[in-house]
Formats: structure tokens, C-alpha cells, sequence
């Protein structure tokens, strides 16, 4: 069991779980390995979007504001990399876990019990059911679709995206 301190969320997160034990919150499904922290997820994720230059309640309320999804967020970590995650219960409870979209591959059901099997082959229970599972994907696939084409430094006039300086078109002309 590895144990990471001060862990922060990247493109190669996949998943973070609650984990029952006495010093440990989270199971971090990485595309590196199975990580432990005593972090809580809510503290990762805060932490992480301090990291990227935005506070947690400020990416949740932007999407609020934006799409009005009220309940279950979808949290916007970094946009500019894509970096999008969705809690399967409120962030509140102890046992919402919060899924990264980009690795999934599929989904199946087994036993009653719904999974989602990431593209690296990695597998997590959900505790949600499919319905609320479909919902979080489309609402997050929503968020990073508005957020691609609407975001900053997006010029709608000619296309083109400005990061950092370094200008990308969006279509060929």
C-alpha cells in the first residue's frame, strides 16, 4: 500500500474513492498505480484547484451558474487540460466518489452492482445508479463542451484559441 502525502489531481487521475481505515480517507486510482492519503477527496480536489489557479466553490458555482445543475456538480479542475471530474452522490457524503471522464472506457453491471472500467483497465464499483451515472457523464461532457468553445482566451471571432500567447486555430481555414 503506498501512501502519497500531499497528492494533487492530474490527467492521470482516474478516480478517488472513500476508504475505511482508522488513518486513511481516499483511494487514488492514478494511471501510475493505486495510491492511499490521508487527504480527504474533498481536500485533493481543493487543493488541486488551488494548484491550477481557481478555488474549488469558485469552479462549482461558475458551473452552477452557468448549466444550473444544482445537485452532484461537476467540478472543472483545469479546463485548459481537460481536467473535468463528477462526484456520484453529494460532495458531502462520505461515500460520494468522484470519477475523471476521460479514462473511461465503459460501463457494465455485475451482480446489481454497477462498474466503470477505465481504459487502462482499472475497475470501480459506483454507488450510484446508472441513471445518475449517464446524467454526471453527459453533464460533464456538457461543461467541457461549453467550457472548449466559450472558455478564456476563446476568440469566436476568427476560431482561435490564445494560451499563453501561442496562438491555435480551432478549424483549418
Amino acid at each position: 500500500m503506498i501512501e502519497l502525502k500531499d497528492y494533487i489531481v492530474t490527467t492521470d487521475t482516474v478516480a478517488l474513492t472513500e476508504i475505511y481505515h482508522p488513518e486513511l480517507n481516499t483511494k487514488i486510482y492514478d494511471l501510475n498505480g493505486i495510491y492511499y492519503s490521508k487527504q480527504t477527496m474533498k481536500d485533493i480536489l481543493k487543493k488541486s484547484c488551488d494548484r491550477y489557479g481557481a478555488s474549488y466553490q469558485g469552479r462549482i458555482e461558475t458551473v452552477r451558474n452557468i448549466f444550473s445543475y444544482w445537485r452532484r456538480t461537476p467540478l472543472m479542475i483545469y479546463p485548459e487540460l481537460f481536467l473535468y471530474a463528477f462526484p456520484t452522490k453529494s460532495p458531502e457524503d462520505f461515500t460520494c466518489r468522484w470519477i475523471f471522464p476521460a479514462h473511461i472506457q465503459t460501463h457494465i453491471i455485475e451482480n446489481n452492482h454497477l462498474y466503470v472500467i477505465f481504459k487502462n483497465g482499472m475497475k470501480v464499483e459506483l454507488n450510484c445508479s446508472l441513471n445518475t451515472y449517464i446524467k454526471q457523464r453527459e453533464r460533464t461532457a456538457h461543461c467541457l463542451t461549453h467550457y472548449s468553445v466559450h472558455g478564456p482566451g476563446r476568440d469566436p471571432q476568427n476560431n482561435s484559441t490564445d494560451i499563453n500567447g501561442l496562438r491555435f486555430d480551432r478549424w483549418n481555414k
